[in-house]
């Protein structure tokens, strides 16, 4: 009943739950609380975005879940959630936009801090998925300052070499979609430790090319996030570390190029080479394409520049690689 998707089931089963943990409180025999039980009505609780307003559910899981841990340190429960139930509810908070976002997050992590760290609750500690959604938040947030708040709270982190690459990625994330104008020389320092430790993948390489991509400010600005821009394409596409690529990293770098290149000439030689590696690799796909008529507009230049119009059908041996 608890994890229902039926809202009439659920508002049941989160009744026969509350009944289920008075009866515990009062110290009924036959009644036995389970990190799994606490976990489940969480996320009833949570799924209760199915009905109503993202952040209602994310206050009402929040609430319940600081109920608990209240009832915890009174002793009036001797068992709380585990971390799969605390990052439910961090998760909750990470599909929405409200204004508390942040600090509730932050008030969840500390909350895991406090328990594993002061209490000895080490089922509650925070793991490398608790580090992903709280970036995650930091990612939607449009505080300023928001990307270089995330990279202190990512310095902080226990077994710093042992996190996962999607931790990793997702403080590119963070940066990425800041407004920072020194965004990608701080995604490309974040890039280079990442070799240095085997931990980029593709998503690595593309999340810093968006960066450069996207990247604002004056020409000074600009020029450095397209030299990073050129610099990681490059290093991708003679990569030893990566087995793979996809058609977004040659699209990204394309719009790139078009977005900070000021010079007309160099950025056409950029777009013309990197067509013919895309060409070479099999991956001129329906991105690659719009990238291409959009920084070349006319028929007849792309027929100059490329050899070819984009137009009329592709060679089969260009598009052999999308999937």
């Amino acid at each position: 009943g608890l994890s229902s998707k039926e809202n009439g089931n659920r508002k049941i089963a989160i009744h026969v739950f509350q009944r289920m943990l008075d009866l515990h409180i009062k110290k009924h025999p036959s009644v036995k609380l389970t990190p799994t039980a606490l976990n489940l009505a969480i996320r009833a609780y949570c799924l209760e975005a199915d009905r109503k307003p993202n952040e209602m559910a994310a206050f009402d899981a929040h609430r319940f879940l600081f109920d608990l841990v209240k009832k915890y340190k009174k002793g009036q429960i001797d068992v709380l959630p585990d971390v799969v139930g605390f990052n439910t509810v961090l998760s909750s908070w990470a599909n929405t936009n409200h204004w508390k976002t942040i600090d509730k997050t932050e008030e969840i992590y500390h909350l895991m801090k406090e328990l594993s760290d002061n209490l000895g609750v080490e089922s509650v500690r925070p793991d490398s998925y608790t580090y992903s959604l709280f970036l995650n938040t930091y990612a939607r947030s449009k505080q300023n300052d928001i990307a270089k708040k995330a990279h202190i709270f990512f310095n902080q982190l226990e077994h710093h070499d042992g996190l996962e690459t999607y931790v990793y990625n997702g403080l590119l994330n963070v940066w990425a979609k800041s407004k920072d104008s020194k965004k990608a020389i701080h995604a490309r320092i974040l890039l280079d430790d990442m070799l240095k430790k085997k931990k980029a993948d593709l998503s690595t390489f593309n999340i810093v090319l968006n960066t450069c991509a996207f990247t604002k400010g004056k020409k000074d600005a600009k020029q450095k996030a397209l030299n990073i821009a050129i610099q990681t394409y490059e290093e991708l596409v003679q990569s030893k570390h990566i087995n793979d690529f996809d058609e977004l990293s040659f699209a990204t770098t394309m719009k790139a190029v078009t977005n900070l290149c000021s010079n007309p000439e160099e950025r056409v030689g950029h777009l013309k080479r990197i067509f013919e590696d895309c060409c070479k690799h099999g991956m001129v796909g329906k991105m690659v394409l719009k990238e291409l008529r959009y920084a070349i507009h006319s028929d007849e230049r792309r027929q100059s520049v490329l050899g070819h119009n984009l137009m009329t059908p592709l060679d089969s041996q260009w598009t052999r690689n999308i999937r």
